[in-house]
């Protein structure tokens, strides 16, 4: 789909003003994971050869393997999380990008505990899918910007660019026929980093998007995991 010179152009400014934040995050989620991985009291796992599987174990009581969600593994999210408090605070994100409407907010416990079970039991994968693939957003970041089509050439073409950084980045319209419309890029880094992501949004479709994302966790949340679950 080939858009107008002045829409065209319109993006190329956007795509100055995304690269430019895409880097910015880049550089602090690589400071940063660093740093939480030096000081970490728990275990650092190579997040992409460890499943979802891996960090469960069997249940004693009941001989049934991979039922039990390892707490050694939740006490590393709970370091995350308060790390993650704590620079959060020192971003100016909000400010810098405030014509993007732009937006942060750190994946809450009982979330995280949600998709888990989701990624062992209910997903087609039954827990073999990396660590790294199904938290890939401990930390999301949203903006809003008008007219971006997630299916143009110009927005394809921006996402080969993006590859040339010299990151571990994963970009891709994660649109869905009319109930979600939505560009998704994740910050990967290295095998031990917990990875972050950046969506992008047409204000046209914000209302309709957020609630496409009610729904979708409102289906994970409709299972309460007994606390027994987790070890």
């Amino acid at each position: 789909m080939k858009l107008r010179l002045r829409d065209a152009r319109l993006l190329v400014c956007h795509f100055d003003s995304i690269k430019a934040l895409v880097i910015d995050i880049c550089s602090v989620h690589s400071s940063f994971s660093r740093d939480f991985n030096g000081m970490a009291k728990s275990q650092i796992l190579n997040l992409r050869k460890r499943s979802v599987s891996n960090i469960f174990s069997k249940d004693s009581a009941t001989e049934k393997k991979g039922t039990l969600l390892e707490s050694s593994f939740l006490e590393l999210i709970h370091e995350y999380q308060d790390a993650l408090g704590k620079i959060i605070i020192n971003m100016d994100y909000e400010y810098d990008y405030k014509h993007f409407d732009f937006r942060l907010r750190i994946k809450q416990r009982d979330s995280i505990i949600n998709k888990l079970f989701h990624y062992r039991y209910t997903k087609g994968e039954q827990g073999g899918m990396p660590i790294n693939k199904c938290l890939n957003d401990l930390l999301g970041f949203r903006i809003l910007i008008n007219d971006f089509d997630h299916t143009c050439e110009e927005v394809s073409n921006f996402f080969a660019e993006l590859g040339l950084i010299d990151y571990k980045l994963f970009c891709y319209d994660a649109s869905k026929e009319d109930a979600y419309k939505a560009t998704h890029i994740y910050i990967f880094g290295e095998n031990n980093f917990f990875p972050w992501e950046l969506q992008i949004w047409n204000p046209i479709h914000a209302e309709r998007n957020e609630l496409s994302h009610k729904e979708h966790k409102s289906k994970r949340e409709y299972i309460n995991w007994p606390q027994e679950y987790i070890k």
